[in-house]
């Protein structure tokens, strides 16, 4: 993950694509949605092998990887 998804409603956000599609995502891994302390720093770009959100957001992206 390079910057971190909304999570504040149950483990869930709503997701907007560039063809005015949307969809509503319950973040399945455990990586998407870090325990955070305030004042903690939030480490980005982080190795997330084998995710299961990152696999559904690419699934949808506009461009192969």
């Amino acid at each position: 993950m390079v910057d971190y998804p909304a999570s504040n409603r149950n483990r869930t956000a709503g997701v907007s694509f560039a063809d005015s599609h949307s969809e509503i995502r319950k973040w399945l891994d455990a990586c998407t949605i870090p325990l955070l302390n305030a004042g903690q720093e939030l480490k980005m770009d982080v190795l997330s092998p084998n995710h299961t959100d990152v696999a559904w957001l690419q699934e949808r992206s506009s461009a192969l990887q």
